[in-house]
């Protein structure tokens, strides 16, 4: 979405919150930064390793957390010991605003735009996730069967035709539906 802090494309950065990842400031030479922060804090702490942090910025609230997280494990590991990862990586940085670098934008695979789109990638590259049979097949095919029901891909089209009044409550509904599902 332009102009937008969503995630629209695969990519990271440090400092752009449209990007997928986000390896936000690692506040690398601060030191004891929650007693700073926190003036009545009367300990010091004394932890010398680095505490980067990275924000996973696409999912949203109606995901299976669980599986989630043990996908973005599984692309975590991944990332760590294939020998292209250091250039995959290098190639998937972003400065600034991707939406105003249209050869940037162009190189950048866009995320799925719809539940279905989801479910096709999912089907697609299924062999990413049942490796070393960390997800077993009847995983991927519930979690694609429970995307493909949701009958999303012309959605947006839908909302944008929509008087601003319907589309802000019509959005609201498809919002709240799911959101406690699992």
């Amino acid at each position: 979405v332009p102009n937008q802090e969503a995630p629209t494309r695969i990519c990271w950065s440090d400092r752009n919150r449209s990007t997928m990842i986000r390896v936000p400031l690692g506040w690398a030479q601060v030191h004891d930064l929650g007693r700073k922060l926190n003036p009545q804090q009367s300990e010091t702490n004394h932890v010398t390793e680095g505490r980067q942090t990275v924000e996973l910025r696409s999912p949203d609230g109606s995901a299976i957390s669980h599986l989630l997280l043990a996908g973005m494990t599984m692309a975590a590991e991944w990332g760590l010991t294939h020998p292209e990862a250091l250039a995959i990586a290098d190639r998937l940085y972003v400065k600034g605003n991707i939406f105003e670098d249209r050869e940037l934008l162009g190189r950048l695979q866009a995320l799925p735009k719809s539940c279905v789109e989801s479910a096709h990638l999912i089907l697609e590259k299924r062999s990413l996730y049942e490796r070393e049979n960390i997800f077993p097949p009847s995983i991927i095919e519930y979690v694609a069967n429970l995307l493909l029901l949701e009958k999303d891909e012309n959605m947006n089209q839908y909302l944008a035709d929509l008087p601003a009044d319907d589309r802000l409550h019509e959005t609201r509904k498809i919002m709240h539906s799911n959101l406690h599902r699992h």
